[in-house]
């Protein structure tokens, strides 16, 4: 027997082993790095379509707020309007007393 060939062939086998495993590791982390950029893009998109949804929200909740503002300060003239309208009102009262002979009872203002 051919000790030397028996040597030869066992370190081919050795190192082509060893490539193949080589290679099966080569291809286990090319397909690891793909799968994480995969992933990643993934991720972005989600980051994208979550802050595109937030600042729609966002969005839509301004304009109903500025609504209830442009509501609001519609409703506050229109109190103010009528609390100058009984002012005027009370005043006129209150000459009428006098030209009367009456003396009006003292304003009591209270607020609330």
């Amino acid at each position: 027997m051919d000790w030397t060939a028996v040597g030869t062939a066992l370190v081919s086998v050795i190192i082509g082993v060893g490539g193949g495993i080589a290679w099966w590791q080569q291809r286990a982390a090319r397909a690891a790095r793909s799968e994480a950029e995969a992933a990643k893009a993934g991720a972005d998109r989600a980051v994208a379509d979550a802050e595109h949804t937030l600042y729609k929200l966002l969005a839509e909740r301004q304009a109903q707020l500025e609504q209830e503002v442009r509501e609001m300060r519609q409703e506050l003239a229109a109190e103010r309007q009528r609390s100058r309208e009984l002012e005027v009102h009370i005043f006129r009262l209150e000459n009428l007393m006098r030209k009367a002979g009456l003396e009006p009872p003292e304003r009591e203002f209270v607020v609330g």
